[in-house]
């Protein structure tokens, strides 16, 4: 968190405004709970924290282009379409860790983080995506289906699809699947998404550099 924060304030002080925030970052382990300085477990660190720090930092951007009248959108590429069940007693994951339950909790809190921006800053639009299509795969797990998925899509097939969900939707959040094509239906979260907010606060809180 001390390096998103690092690089936020630099952002910050060079650029005026952001048109288009595409977040990604991930990790392929399969090591058990590993923990960052700040306690908090490096897969779910880059799956969810990061992400929604630098979109929590990086508002001011967001909200100067949005207020020229310009495009001001967010992209988290994740899993789209892979979301359960929200443990409240356990948000971290301090308690029941697995890597099942960390790729679950991380594609969920996606799901919850671009509903909460959305819901909190009208004119941005906030986009969950999954990357993974592959129709033989989808019985088992987002994270086998993730491990393959290099050989079974194409590059250039799922670049289109990202970029089609980055450039659509005015504000407001979305799901999407992977070839962008939205997921309806109502939210599950309701009032989980403010427990996982101030968590989420609490966890990723760190001194300006």
């Amino acid at each position: 968190m001390k390096n998103v924060r690092t690089t936020t304030v630099d952002l910050l002080s060079r650029l005026p405004k952001i048109n288009f925030l595409v977040l990604s970052p991930g990790i392929l382990s399969i090591r058990g709970r590993t923990e960052t300085e700040e306690g908090i477990d490096e897969k779910l660190a880059l799956h969810y924290y990061a992400r929604w720090k630098f979109i929590h930092d990086l508002l001011p951007l967001l909200r100067a282009a949005k207020d020229e009248g310009e495009d001001a959108k967010v992209l988290t590429v994740l899993g789209g379409e892979y979301s359960g069940k929200i443990d409240l007693d356990d948000l971290g994951l301090k308690k029941h860790y697995s890597l099942a339950n960390a790729a679950s909790a991380a594609q969920t809190y996606n799901d919850m983080m671009v509903e909460d921006f959305a819901s909190r800053e009208p004119g941005i639009a906030f986009t969950h995506i999954s990357p993974v299509e592959n129709w033989a795969l989808r019985p088992f797990t987002a994270i086998l289906s993730m491990l393959l998925y290099p050989v079974s899509v194409s590059p250039g097939d799922c670049a289109e699809y990202m970029l089609y969900a980055l450039l659509q939707g005015e504000s407001g959040a979305f799901r999407r699947k992977p070839r962008a094509e939205i997921i309806k239906g109502p939210s599950p979260y309701g009032e989980a998404r403010q427990s996982l907010w101030e968590h989420t606060i609490t966890a990723t809180s760190v001194d300006a550099p």
